[in-house]
This record gives structure tokens, sequence and C-alpha cells, in this order.
């Protein structure tokens, strides 16, 4: 076989995770900012949505709620906040069954920039975790960007693999793409939307296929 790994992003890859995101932090973090400070949520939503430019993405503080809760001085359960809403999460149709399919000749992980707050309820749903052998969150485990300069590097130490024995897949084309192919790493490109066309660029989780 040509590669030993088939390494896959988590969201917006596997599994559909905007709307749990964008209800989590424009809708449920504004909504607890305003009872909290009691002021319309509206003027909550601004004061909410200003602070996270403020800090801003470069920050890995940013991607956790914890951090969140904690910055606005909120006292609620920010785990509560979470499983309230994790029913927004799905797993992309086609998704298991591709899954179960790869899992019987290759070794599957994750590489993903979600943070553990998060993971423990993506990697739930449906049993998704019983898919892969392991899990790596850059955020936590490594302390980087995906996009960042070698932390795909990072990955392969983690994973005790060379880049040639290693495929990646992902949805962002700077963290997925462009970043694990700096490493050495054979990377596809998931365009669901179509916007792109060239070497290693495909528009299904089914073609992968096509490249082991």
């Amino acid at each position: 076989m040509k590669y030993k790994i088939i390494s896959f992003d988590l969201d917006e890859t596997l599994i559909d995770n905007r709307p749990f995101e964008d209800m989590l932090w424009y809708e449920e973090m504004p909504k607890l900012y305003a009872e909290h400070h009691n002021i319309p949520f509206e003027k909550a939503k601004i004061i909410v949505t200003n602070a996270y430019d403020e800090i801003g993405n470069n920050d890995l503080n940013w991607y956790k709620p914890q951090f969140w809760f904690k910055h606005f001085n909120l006292q609620s359960d920010w785990q509560k906040a979470i499983e309230d809403l994790k029913h927004k999460l799905q797993v992309y149709p086609g998704v298991l069954d591709l899954l179960k399919e790869l899992k019987q000749k290759y070794k599957l992980v994750i590489v993903t920039q979600s943070p553990k707050e998060f993971l423990k309820f993506k990697i739930e749903l449906e049993d998704l975790q019983n898919y892969f052998s392991q899990i790596i969150s850059t955020i936590d485990d490594i302390k980087m960007h995906k996009k960042q300069e070698g932390t795909y590097e990072e990955v392969l130490k983690i994973l005790n693999v060379k880049p040639e024995e290693i495929i990646h897949i992902g949805d962002s084309f700077n963290s997925d793409y462009l970043a694990p192919r700096k490493a050495g790493i054979f990377s596809l490109y998931l365009d669901r939307k179509k916007q792109r066309t060239g070497e290693g660029i495909i528009y299904s989780l089914e073609e992968i296929k096509k490249y082991l």
C-alpha cells in the first residue's frame, strides 16, 4: 500500500459543524452575556463579537469556550452550553460508510484545530471515535494552528510516521492542503462548493479512493 495512514480534518470535512459554531458564538454567548449584564441582546452581541475580533484567531485561546466564559465573567456552565447545542452537529452523509471501508486497510487519524472542549462532543457523534486510532488537536496537543509552519512536522512526530506514508484530507486550502504539503505530506483539498480546480482538489470524500 502506498500510504499507511489517512489523516482527516474534522470540522466541515467529516462533520457539519457550522450551525453549531454559529449558534454558540453568535447566539448563545451574546444571550448569556446579555442576561448576566442585564443589557439588550443586540448590544451584547456587538460587545461579544467585538471582543472576538479584538483578541483575534491567532491567539489559541480564541478557539476555547472555557476562555470566553471566563473572559466575559459568565457564571454559566460552559460544558452545559455546549451540551445543549450538540444536536446542531451532524456527520456528513456517506462519511461513516467510507470510514468503515477505509479502516479495513489503513490506520485512520484526525488532525483538527478544534480544541478538546469541543472534541469530546464531536467525536461521540454516531460513535465517530471508533473509526480512529488517534485524534490530534493541534491547539491542545501541539499548541499551534494547523496552518503554522512546523505543525505538520509535529504531527509526523506524534504519529511516528514518514511524510510519504501519510495522506491528509481537509476543507481548508491553507491549513489542510498547503501546510501539509510544505511538510512533505501529500494532501487533498475537499472543495464541496467546487470553486477550485487542480491537482489534489476533490469535490467529495469518495474521491479519496482515486489517490490510494
